[in-house]
């Protein structure tokens, strides 16, 4: 009875932790897209002349960023 009970605890901390992990991943990734990659592939589009693509690409972004709340 005493391996039941501790299979069912064990279950429910190992959902609890891969849970916690894949907040804490998504949390990592949202960041990682906003400070590095957007501004990155803005810089990219910028120095291939692209400014046609990275203008609008731009104001799309800092909009979201201005009306999404963090």
């Amino acid at each position: 009875m005493l391996q039941v009970i501790f299979s069912v605890l064990l279950l429910l901390f190992l959902f609890r932790v891969i849970r916690l992990a894949v907040r804490a991943a998504w949390g990592l990734l949202k960041v990682l897209v906003f400070v590095v990659l957007f501004p990155g592939v803005m810089l990219v589009l910028a120095g291939a002349g692209l400014f046609i693509l990275a203008l609008p690409a731009l104001v799309i972004g800092s909009a979201a960023a201005m009306l999404i709340p963090a």
